[in-house]
């Protein structure tokens, strides 16, 4: 309950302070200024924060003890790690507060945080983070027999397809577990790789800089490059909604998060409201929004951003929160263009495309090729895409012309990452014209290198690719077995070919309703459910007995299991025969006849 004194030096009145101290509670008075509400929390809720925070606290404890059994850190350094970091929390998630938790106890090695107290040396440090995103390992004392970044790099060396950021966190831990902790780590993930990828990171990377592109860092120049024509885009009343019911569940939380971030002045729930009424249509929603009356004298406290992989919701959103500065550079620029293309018609400085004939280009609009034929940025793009879909390299001029456009030009008209791709397939036919020894291409991708003498994997390094590869059998790595103890596709088709043909060859099938059946006991003479005789035998139509017999055969057959084998054989036979495995026997990795025959006999 809140002190009596305290809350008679504020400029409440009487029934407000009689119903706080009565109740223990401050709902519903919104219409007291911010600065009372931030004193009644201070000292109403202290108590109750201290309690969850002690709480937090022995969460830490016991997950911290777990996370460093073994290792020489006792348990009032991690009480002191805790306190630390509980103290300076700040608004960061739990997850985050472990971390940084774990970083403290690793960096503070055999007793630094115990004995920082008594002397002035320097206290532990965190982690920063450099310009790609991945956390530098602090360095530790040279009195520890690891240091973590030393960790950090065999883990790298040895796992170079693995995600930077999940080795540097394993680092962390294993700097201080027994030595062949760290041989049994990378030997399990060798053999399972189960480990995020550098694909993965790569990814990830990619989505915060498209993150930072439209929403945290934007640029009206940038966003123009990817979106050419935003006003017509998305001011279109016939364009379709992006979000539907149908649509991934995290791109829908993704935009009710933006709206309810976004519109702070207005309820979560009315906003839900508002956007399942106009079926998910985020600008529709947005334009509804921002008319309706605040519904809160003091805006609501902003959510955390969620991770959207949508590039094109990303593009959508970013277009809402920026359309006034968008509209504006769309205006500068055409002014300018204007002012331009009168000036260049006043001079004569009018050019005219060689592909399509545009006869009112401005010097600034027009592309050359190595001889000067001139041509407009649409041709010039539209050509070179042609160029790029045929996986060549070489870009020649669209008029006639024996010439070709270079790199400079292609610069001017491609996106960065088109560009990127056609760079490396350049470079990549470079060397393969080279003739260099020892050079082999990945089995995924164009990619090329001279791996190291000895090594069994190549190691692709190709961003959109990053996949290992085994030299012997040029699929994918499968170390620690041989190439012949991995059944890959192939084989895989190979050996169902044949067993479906085995079984094929077992079952029977009746001449009037095609049903499939097979015996285990009883004559050869068989007769459905549709009611029709055959022989089991030879599968001719019967009516009687008088099928079997001398010439004829036999009524009873003395050891079916070896009747059902040399059928199975035979099938197995025809098929090997088709697939030519009978010819060349090591096409066939793994015979299912060999079971079969072992099984039976």
């Amino acid at each position: 309950m809140l002190p009596m004194e305290v809350l008679k030096k504020t400029n409440c009145s009487k029934g407000f302070i009689s119903g706080i101290v009565r109740d223990g509670s401050f709902d519903g008075v919104a219409h007291y200024d911010q600065e009372l509400r931030g004193v009644i929390h201070v000292l109403y809720l202290a108590p109750i924060n201290r309690t969850f925070v002690e709480i937090m606290a022995d969460n830490y404890k016991e997950q911290l003890t777990q996370i460093f059994s073994g290792a020489n850190i006792s348990e009032q350094q991690i009480d002191e790690v805790i306190n630390i970091v509980l103290e300076q929390q700040g608004s960061v998630g739990p997850e985050l507060l472990l971390e940084e938790m774990i970083n403290l106890l690793v960096v503070s090695g055999d007793s630094t945080l115990a004995n920082n107290h008594d002397n002035n040396e320097e206290g532990a440090v965190g982690i920063t983070v450099n310009d790609n995103g991945v956390g530098n390992l602090p360095n530790t004392d040279a009195s520890r027999d690891k240091d973590p970044i030393d960790v950090w790099e065999h883990l790298k060396q040895m796992l170079p397809n693995a995600d930077p950021n999940y080795l540097r966190n394993q680092a962390r831990v294993l700097v201080n577990r027994p030595p062949g902790e760290l041989a049994q780590f990378i030997e399990n993930a060798i053999e399972k790789n189960d480990y995020p990828t550098m694909q993965d990171y790569l990814m990830t990377q990619e989505l915060l800089e498209e993150f930072d592109l439209y929403i945290a860092k934007f640029n009206v120049t940038a966003y123009l490059k990817e979106v050419a024509t935003p006003l017509e885009t998305y001011l279109d009343p016939k364009r379709k909604a992006l979000l539907s019911d149908e649509s991934d569940p995290d791109d829908i939380e993704f935009a009710l998060n933006f709206l309810q971030n976004h519109f702070l002045y207005q309820r979560r729930k009315e906003i839900e409201k508002v956007f399942l009424h106009f079926d998910r249509n985020l600008l529709k929603t947005c334009n509804k929004l921002k008319t309706w009356p605040k519904a809160f004298r003091h805006p609501r406290q902003a959510g955390k951003w969620k991770e959207c992989k949508n590039t094109e919701l990303l593009k959508e959103i970013s277009f809402f929160k920026h359309e006034k500065a968008i509209r504006q550079f769309i205006k500068q620029k055409d002014e300018k263009y204007k002012h331009a293309l009168e000036e260049a018609r006043r001079h004569g400085l009018l050019q005219t495309c060689a592909c399509c004939y545009d006869d009112e280009l401005i010097p600034e609009e027009c592309h050359f090729c190595k001889k000067g034929c001139t041509f407009c940025k649409n041709c010039v793009k539209t050509g070179a895409e042609y160029v790029i879909g045929r996986e060549e390299t070489r870009f020649p001029c669209l008029a006639e012309c024996s010439s070709e456009f270079d790199y400079s030009t292609l610069q001017m008209v491609l996106d960065s990452k088109t560009l990127e791709g056609v760079w490396h397939r350049k470079q990549i036919e470079e060397i393969t014209n080279a003739d260099i020894d020892g050079l082999e291409t990945c089995p995924f991708c164009y990619y090329r290198m001279i791996p190291n003498e000895g090594d069994k994997v190549f190691k692709c390094q190709n961003v959109d690719c990053m996949v290992e590869s085994c030299r012997q059998c040029r699929h994918k790595s499968h170390i620690p077995l041989r190439c012949n103890e991995i059944e890959f596709d192939e084989d895989v088709r190979m050996r169902t070919f044949i067993e479906n043909k085995m079984t094929e060859s077992l079952l029977r099938h009746c001449w009037k309703c095609s049903k499939q059946f097979y015996k285990d006991s009883g004559c050869n003479k068989m007769t459905c459910h549709c009611g029709a005789k055959m022989c089991y035998i030879c599968g001719a139509a019967i009516n009687d007995y008088s099928h079997f017999g001398a010439g004829g055969c036999p009524l009873w057959t003395e050891n079916l299991q070896e009747l059902h084998l040399n059928r199975v054989m035979e099938g197995a036979r025809a098929a090997k025969d088709e697939l030519g495995i009978t010819v060349d026997p090591d096409l066939l990795k793994f015979d299912p006849t060999r079971n079969v025959e072992r099984d039976v006999i």
